[in-house]
C-alpha cells in the first residue's frame, strides 16, 4: 500500500513538472513569422485579428521579391503595406495615407490597432501588443527624434512637426514616424511603421534610414496633391505684399518639398507647371475638398544610378457649391542616386492632365 502511494506521488510529481515545462513553453511562444514577401491572405487575416474592417487591393510590385497592397476603408485609400525578402532578410513598411475623407488618417485613438496590425503582419514578437506597449512607454521620452518646421502661414496641408521613434526589439529594427499638421498642431497622426531584420540589406549605406524610393515617390505625389493653394498663390497683391508673399511661398515649398529632390530636381520643381495648373483650376472653380484619391506607381526603368516610375493619379475634386470634377494625372518620376547612396527625384514629367466634369 505504501509502495503504491509512493508510486502515485512520484507520478503526480512528474506530471506536475512536465505541466510546468509545457505551460512555460506556451507562454514564451512568439507570434508566427509569415512567409515573405507577404501574400494577400496574410494581410487580410492580420487586419481581421487587429480589429480593422478594411479591404485589401493587390498592386503590381516595383521591385523583385516585394509585394504591395493598398488598404481601403469605405472604398477610399487609407494606407498600404509593402513587404520584401532579400538575402534571407525581411522588410515591412506599413503606412497610413495622409488623408482619409479629406482629413488626416490615424489620430491617437487609432494607433493601437494599426501598430497591432503591423506586429501581427511581421510576426516574431512575444505577443501582438508588445510593440505598441514599448512604443507607448517610450515615445516622446526616449528613442524619439523630432523635426520641427517653422510655421509660415495658415497652412492646411503642411506639417508643424515630424517625429521618429526608433528601437530594436527581438532583433528587429523598428521605426515609427508621426506628423503634426498645421491644421491641428495639438494632434499627432501616425504615418509609417517600418520593421526589418536588417535595414541595410534594403537601404545600403543610408545612415538616416530614409524610406525606399517607391514609398518616397508615393508620399511626394500624395503631398503634392494637397499642396496649400493659399500659400503658393501670389496673385492679386501690391508690390510690397507680393514680395512678402513670394518669400512665404518659397519657404513653404522648401520646408515641404525640398526633401524629395536632388538640387537640380528642386530647381526644376520650382518651375514646374503641374501644381501651377492645378492651382489655377482649383482657384477658378473654388475647389474645397479632394476625395477618392488613388495613386498607381509602376517601375519603368531601373539602373544602378537611376530609377523611373510611371504614375497615374486619379481623384475627385469638389467645389463649395457641390460640383464635382474627376481628375487624372499621368506622368513619370525620374530618380537619381545621390552621393549618400539614396535616390531623390530629378524630374517630374507630366504627360497629360485630364479633367472631367462629373456632376452639376
Amino acid at each position: 500500500m505504501n509502495l503504491n502511494k509512493r508510486i502515485c506521488s512520484f507520478l503526480l510529481a512528474v506530471f506536475f513538472i512536465f505541466s510546468l515545462i509545457f505551460f512555460s513553453g506556451c507562454t514564451n511562444q512568439t507570434l508566427t513569422v509569415p512567409k515573405y514577401p507577404l501574400d494577400i491572405t496574410t494581410v487580410e487575416s492580420a487586419l481581421q485579428e487587429a480589429g480593422l474592417s478594411w479591404t485589401v487591393e493587390e498592386q503590381e510590385p516595383v521591385v523583385e521579391g516585394q509585394t504591395i497592397y493598398n488598404l481601403r476603408k469605405d472604398d477610399e485609400l487609407i494606407g498600404n503595406v509593402i513587404s520584401g525578402l532579400k538575402d534571407g532578410e525581411t522588410f515591412l513598411n506599413v503606412s497610413a495615407a495622409l488623408y482619409y475623407n479629406n482629413e488626416y488618417s490615424l489620430p491617437k485613438s487609432e494607433w493601437e490597432n494599426f501598430i497591432v496590425f503591423a506586429t501581427i503582419l511581421n510576426g516574431g514578437f512575444k505577443n501582438k501588443h508588445q510593440l505598441y506597449n514599448v512604443f507607448s512607454k517610450e515615445y516622446d521620452t526616449v528613442n524619439t527624434t523630432k523635426f520641427p518646421s517653422e510655421r509660415t502661414s495658415g497652412d492646411r496641408f503642411g506639417f508643424e512637426e515630424r517625429s521618429s521613434w526608433e528601437n530594436k526589439i527581438n532583433d528587429y529594427y523598428i521605426q515609427i514616424d508621426l506628423v503634426k499638421p498645421y491644421i491641428n498642431s495639438s494632434e499627432e497622426y501616425l504615418s509609417i511603421i517600418l520593421i526589418s531584420t536588417n535595414l541595410d540589406t534594403f537601404l545600403p549605406n543610408n545612415q538616416d534610414h530614409s524610406i525606399p524610393s517607391d514609398e518616397m515617390s508615393l508620399e511626394y505625389l500624395e503631398t503634392l496633391l494637397y499642396i496649400d493653394l493659399a500659400t503658393i498663390d501670389t496673385g492679386g497683391f501690391g508690390e510690397d505684399e507680393f514680395e512678402k508673399k513670394v518669400t512665404v511661398m518659397y519657404k513653404y515649398l522648401y520646408d515641404n518639398y525640398k526633401q524629395y529632390f536632388t538640387k537640380e530636381g528642386y530647381a526644376s520643381f520650382l518651375n514646374n507647371e503641374i501644381y501651377r495648373a492645378r492651382l489655377k483650376f482649383f482657384k477658378e472653380n473654388n475647389i474645397v475638398s479632394i476625395k477618392n484619391m488613388d495613386i498607381d506607381l509602376k517601375l519603368a526603368k531601373k539602373e544602378d544610378d537611376a530609377i523611373a516610375y510611371d504614375y497615374t493619379i486619379t481623384y475627385t475634386a469638389e467645389t463649395e457649391d457641390s460640383r464635382s470634377f474627376e481628375f487624372s494625372d499621368k506622368g513619370q518620376l525620374l530618380l537619381r542616386k545621390t552621393a549618400d547612396n539614396d535616390f531623390k527625384i530629378e524630374e517630374d514629367y507630366i504627360r497629360y492632365y485630364d479633367i472631367k466634369f462629373i456632376s452639376p
